[in-house]
């Protein structure tokens, strides 16, 4: 799959960061500062673009509803979107030049899926010296569900991403989530959503 690699990489540096830091700080005092920003009941809203299809990309509008067990742990509820075409101009010259029938080509009409997400990495930076940027980076191991052109498909799907806090209450986040769709013609599907998280019940650290 597509992400299979990053997200072995970020499996691998989570894993490794602490004995690093161990190592590095043996015989010192650590003081391991607290996460700034704690979420509850995360409702998020954006788009999803579907970069891959040679024959039309894919753009939907896209919400979802998460629910956040600890820091580390969440339980993506359910994520959609109901996608638009852009047809390329291979497509087109396909249709054009050898009377290829659009009902040839499968593609994404609408999705949906749940997962369990894992956030292990969480930090802040300094912006031009001038004011702290507090941002995670998790991975998401579950499922998915969509109607193609012809058919209904369903598969595992697996994802990386990032969040920048805003504040309490807003986030910005960043998702790349690979789904392998299980079919008589199996269809692997690149997501990637950009989207405006808004946070209910949760808590400054």
């Amino acid at each position: 799959m597509t992400l299979a690699r990053p997200i072995a990489l970020l499996l691998f540096a989570c894993l490794n960061l602490p004995l690093g830091a161990a190592a590095q700080e043996a015989g010192r005092l650590v003081a391991i500062q607290q996460r700034k920003f704690r979420l509850a009941h995360e409702l998020s809203i954006g788009g999803m673009f579907e970069p891959l299809d040679a024959f039309s990309k894919g753009v939907a509008p896209e919400g979802s509803y998460t629910i956040h067990f600890s820091d580390d742990w969440a339980w993506e509820v359910v994520r959609g979107g109901y996608v638009a075409r852009l047809i390329t101009p291979l497509r087109r010259q396909l249709e054009r030049d050898f009377g290829v029938e659009p009902t040839a080509f499968e593609s994404l009409q609408y999705y949906a899926s749940s997962a369990i997400t894992w956030a292990p990495l969480y930090g802040k930076f300094a912006l031009k010296n001038a004011s702290l940027v507090h941002a995670e980076a998790f991975v998401s191991i579950g499922g998915a569900f969509a109607h193609f052109t012809s058919l209904y498909a369903g598969g595992p799907e697996l994802g990386v991403g990032a969040r920048v806090f805003l504040s309490r209450t807003l986030s910005v986040r960043l998702d790349a989530r690979d789904a392998f769709f299980i079919a008589r013609k199996p269809q692997n599907i690149l997501f990637l959503s950009l989207g405006l998280s808004i946070n209910l019940g949760g808590s400054d650290g």
